[in-house]
């Protein structure tokens, strides 16, 4: 969100670097969760999975945000925010719902 609303490089220099120092956290903390309870053999294909989808979602991100940025009311880079907000808001309202049921 900071991002979103800075108008000062410094400023989103800044919320960049803060994302992926949370990141660098959350990242490998997700690959230690999805190994919990399976076998060896099985963290080492799930591994072996997420380093595919990883690699082939880094590949695609830009082209894949790059159109969903064409589609909104602001300019191409506020668009694409608005897209991100919106998806994760929508994430967190089924994440909710799912855990209540």
């Amino acid at each position: 969100m900071l991002l979103w609303i800075t108008d000062t490089s410094y400023l989103a220099i800044i919320a960049a670097i803060l994302f992926n120092f949370v990141y660098s956290y959350t990242g490998p903390y997700l690959i230690f969760a999805s190994n919990q309870g399976l076998e060896p053999e099985q963290i080492n294909s799930l591994s072996s999975y997420l380093t595919i989808s990883t690699i082939i979602s880094a590949f695609f991100a830009p082209l894949i945000w790059n159109y969903l940025g064409n589609f909104g009311p602001q300019n191409l880079t506020s668009n694409v925010l608005l897209w991100i907000a919106a998806i994760l808001f929508i994430m967190s309202i089924i994440t909710l719902v799912s855990k209540k049921l």
